[in-house]
């Protein structure tokens, strides 16, 4: 027991000189990697509980909305693409966009492709990058616990509200620009919004011995753990990289970056507000 209390001692000593003199040495700006994120509806299908949807995304008005939103983003001037695309299939997504290139492939209503490609190749850029990780959710032990419990009316509330939610947004959209809505989208009120469904809402869900809502909350937050390893992966000092991905990936991401010296977050709303 000695041991290992001297052990931990040794560890806090530890991490308490290496915080000191971490804080005493500021970050070189040149050799960090400035980092924005376009947090967007699904475009296309999706796999999600509740989604936003739009109108045709390949009609003329909403083609024209998309190309005026890319101009908007190439003032971020990116030099990397990073894409909600499932890391280590590169070869795939990068077989599409050299066909995209050479005019041979017909983009699909998908912000991969409507957005991540079309920027990419204003942008002269050789690839994108895929850095997704895909992995199921516990919703089906969450359900069960509900059922058992008594609660199964309090869970269909829950889901109730965020379909009640996005059928709102969705017809909030009809009558606004890509570019005004992802202005909307991108912000730290609807951030908050997508973060209270992990940190207040579910954690309502379980018990001490059945933690159900904290484990469905953890294991989302793993997954954008993975993503941002996979982001940090492939960046290099000096890079200036824009991830496009679900919104309410970026409401979490945003502040892993934020809490890492060697990332500098840029805030992607900046840019899509009307001059």
């Amino acid at each position: 027991m000695e041991s290992v209390y001297r052990i931990t001692l040794l560890l806090l000593l530890f991490l308490s000189s290496y915080y000191t003199c971490a804080q005493e040495t500021d970050p070189d700006p040149s050799a960090q990697i400035k980092i924005a994120l376009l947090g967007v509806f699904h475009f296309g299908e999706t796999s999600d509980l509740a989604a936003i949807k739009a109108d045709s995304l390949l009609g003329q008005k909403r083609q024209a909305e998309i190309l005026q939103l890319i101009q908007k983003l190439r003032a971020y001037n990116p030099t990397k693409i990073l894409l909600e695309y499932p890391a280590g299939r590169d070869d795939t997504i990068n077989a599409r966009y050299e066909r995209f290139l050479n005019g041979n492939f017909t983009l699909p209503e998908n912000e991969i492709y409507q957005l991540g490609f079309r920027l990419a190749s204003l942008q002269g850029h050789g690839k994108v990058y895929g850095i997704d990780y895909r992995m199921e959710l516990p919703f089906e032990p969450l359900m069960q616990y509900c059922r058992e419990s008594g609660k199964e009316q309090e869970l269909n509330d829950f889901i109730g509200s965020i379909r009640a939610y996005t059928e709102q947004e969705s017809r909030l959209l009809q009558g606004m620009t890509l570019s005004d809505y992802f202005l909307r989208m991108n912000s730290d009120k609807a951030d908050i919004a997508a973060t209270e469904i992990y940190l207040r809402d579910l954690l309502a869900f379980g018990n001490e011995e059945q933690p159900l809502g904290i484990n469905f909350s953890a294991a989302w937050y793993k997954r954008n753990l993975t993503i941002l390893k996979n982001i940090a992966d492939l960046t290099n000092a000096g890079d200036r990289v824009l991830v496009i991905i679900g919104a309410a990936h970026r409401a979490v991401l945003k502040d892993y970056i934020k809490g890492r010296s060697d990332l500098d977050y840029a805030e992607i709303s900046a840019f899509l507000a009307d001059d």
